[in-house]
C-alpha cells in the first residue's frame, strides 16, 4: 500500500522549503530591491513552484480518496484508514498555505470564504473538468489558479485565481466552474481587459439555481 500511496511526510520538508522560498535560490531574487528589478521573472518562478505543489497535492488527494472509497478498504489494517485521512489532511494544509499566501495573509479574507463546511470529496466534484480548467488557466506564467475543494478552509467558489500583468496584480477572482462552453466563457472573461468589478458581475451571471454553492 505504501508503494501506491507515497507518504507525504517524506516530501513535507521539501514542500515547506519551497513554500518559504518559492522562487528558488536565483540570485536575482535575493533582496527586495533585486526582486523589484525583476518582478515578472520573480512572479513566474513563484507561480511555477506553487503550480507544481498544487498539482502534487491533487494527485495524492484523488489517489487517497479513491482508496478510502473503495470496497477493499474494509480488508486493510484498521490503522491504515486513519493514516490515509491524516495524510489527506496534511495535503489540504499544504493548499491552505498556498491560498493563505494568494490572499495576502489577510485573515479576514479567509474568514469570509470559510463557512466551516465538511470537506467535499474531490472524486465527486468533477475532477477531470476542474483540472482541465486549472491547466488552461495555469498555462499563463503570470496567473496562478487553485482548486478550493482541495483546501481545508475555503468553501466559496471552485477556483481561486490571481493574475499579474507587468509585475502588478490585476485580478483576484473566485470562480464557479461549469461544464462545456461555460468554462470557455470563463477563460475568455479572465483574459478580458474589463475592470475587476465588471468581471465579477459577469462571473456571477454564470451561476444557476441548481449550483451546489450559494
Amino acid at each position: 500500500m505504501t508503494g501506491k500511496v507515497p507518504i507525504i511526510q517524506d516530501e513535507l520538508l521539501d514542500i515547506i522549503r519551497t513554500l518559504r522560498q518559492p522562487a528558488g535560490d536565483d540570485p536575482r531574487f535575493d533582496t527586495p530591491e533585486s526582486i523589484r528589478d525583476h518582478p515578472v521573472d520573480f512572479i513566474a518562478a513563484v507561480h511555477s513552484s506553487w503550480k507544481h505543489i498544487h498539482n502534487r497535492s491533487l494527485d495524492e488527494l484523488l489517489k487517497i480518496d479513491t482508496i478510502l472509497r473503495s470496497p477493499e478498504i474494509r480488508t486493510y489494517p484498521p490503522d491504515l484508514s486513519s493514516f490515509l485521512r491524516y495524510s489527506m489532511a496534511l495535503w489540504r494544509r499544504v493548499n491552505d498555505a498556498l491560498v493563505w499566501t494568494v490572499l495576502g495573509h489577510e485573515d479576514h479574507h479567509i474568514r469570509r470564504l470559510c463557512h466551516r463546511k465538511d470537506r467535499p470529496s474531490l472524486l465527486h466534484a468533477n475532477p477531470r473538468a476542474l483540472r482541465r480548467l486549472l491547466d488552461d488557466i495555469n498555462r499563463d506564467p503570470m496567473t496562478f489558479a487553485l482548486w478550493t475543494d482541495a483546501t481545508s478552509c475555503v468553501d466559496v467558489g471552485d477556483v481561486i485565481s490571481r493574475r499579474f500583468a507587468r509585475g502588478l496584480l490585476t485580478s483576484l477572482d473566485i470562480l464557479e466552474v461549469k461544464e462545456g462552453h461555460v468554462n470557455g466563457r470563463i477563460m475568455d472573461l479572465m483574459r478580458s481587459s474589463d475592470d475587476l468589478e465588471s468581471r465579477v458581475q459577469q462571473i456571477g451571471a454564470f451561476r444557476s439555481p441548481g449550483d451546489r454553492r450559494p
